[in-house]
């Protein structure tokens, strides 16, 4: 008699459902505002603002507490909340991707980004090439939000790629890109859709600078203080400026601000007259965008008569890291075909999710 098989039976598991693809995030934390955008169509703009959480204050519980973060078990307010606050953090340096503030920002960026996400952002021109730079972001980025895939790549750049898929034609010829914010303005040129990094450069000039002038001086004449924040949203006329029950007249932020605009833009013209010349003869398109480009666009035929601002430009770098991650990631929706844009020293980051 033969003995049974003493070996168990194979079983075959079916195989579960793949993984779903990952979301794709164009995440622009900048000095003065933090910007996201998702290819499922969200996007957010908040005041990049913190400051330490009161806790002994007496609430009413009339406000909204959804804008309290915790960081190594301390407390934060995040957002416009933070301006009416007696202190908050003001870190406006390169490498302040280390601070409470920056990392405050992205745990709460936490609750709309999912985990597993694959997230573009960039750095400031002037220090992209600091490999420590990149290890410091991606860290902060992967750990806080959970992210599968960390890319960076330079500011600026990010812009033009969101430009090319408004205008095709961009795609070839010589194109400078000027993209304005808050702390840093980058000098940016591409030919035939190829960065040239000899001929592109970071400056460390941005409009916030023209609002926290322009609020001491309505400060001064008004008896009031008043936070360049609260200055620079009444002149984008997104929220007055209240001084006893009545709002500041746009007239009068104009004429405060007004003469403060001309010696900014004297600065940046010779800037970029030093690396393109006087008027960019060599480029065959100038592109402005960044917070600051729809602040100054009137006065930016001074440098050149045609040139281009783009629409939504404050969300520029954001729309910009996002298409790139499309163009990355074609598995995650239908391949939207890249121009042939190349970034000597971008840098992607692959890790496990802690």
């Amino acid at each position: 008699m033969r003995k049974a098989s003493r070996h168990k039976p194979r079983i075959t598991k079916p195989l579960g459902n793949p993984p779903p693809p990952s979301m794709l995030i164009g995440l622009d934390v900048g000095y003065g505002y933090t910007k996201f955008v998702s290819h499922d169509h969200q996007r957010m703009i908040l005041p990049s603002l913190v400051a330490p959480a009161d806790m002994h204050t007496f609430s009413l519980g009339l406000g909204d507490n959804g804008h309290t973060v915790t960081v190594d078990g301390a407390d934060y307010v995040v957002g416009e909340g933070a301006v009416s606050r007696g202190f908050r953090f003001s870190e406006e340096y390169d490498g302040w991707w280390t601070s409470v503030r920056y990392k405050a920002l992205i745990q709460y960026l936490k609750q709309f980004i999912p985990p597993h996400s694959h997230v573009c952002s960039g750095l400031p021109l002037h220090v992209f090439n600091a490999v420590k730079a990149h290890e410091q972001v991606q860290d902060v980025i992967r750990h806080g939000l959970r992210a599968s895939r960390v890319t960076l790549m330079p500011q600026g750049v990010g812009a033009f790629c969101a430009a090319t898929t408004m205008d095709e034609s961009l795609k070839l010829g010589r194109v400078g890109i000027v993209d304005i914010g808050g702390r840093t303005t980058e000098l940016v040129t591409l030919c035939d859709g190829n960065f040239l990094a000899h001929q592109s450069k970071g400056l460390v000039l941005g409009v916030s600078t023209l609002f926290q002038k322009a609020a001491v001086q309505l400060a001064t004449h008004t008896e009031r203080t008043i936070d360049a924040y609260e200055f620079d949203w009444a002149f984008r006329q997104t929220k007055p400026i209240m001084i006893k029950g009545e709002p500041v007249s746009q007239e009068v932020l104009t004429r405060v601000v007004q003469p403060l605009i001309a010696p900014f833009l004297d600065e940046l013209f010779r800037d970029m007259t030093t690396l393109w010349g006087a008027g960019a003869p060599g480029l065959d398109r100038l592109v402005f965008c960044g917070g600051g480009a729809a602040l100054l666009q009137e006065q930016l035929s001074a440098f050149r008569s045609h040139y281009t601002v783009m629409p939504d430009s404050q969300f520029a770098n954001a729309l910009g890291y996002l298409t790139y991650a499309r163009w990355t990631t074609p598995q995650a929706e239908p391949a939207i075909p890249a121009p042939a844009t190349h970034v000597d020293s971008l840098i992607e980051v692959a890790a496990p999710v802690a």
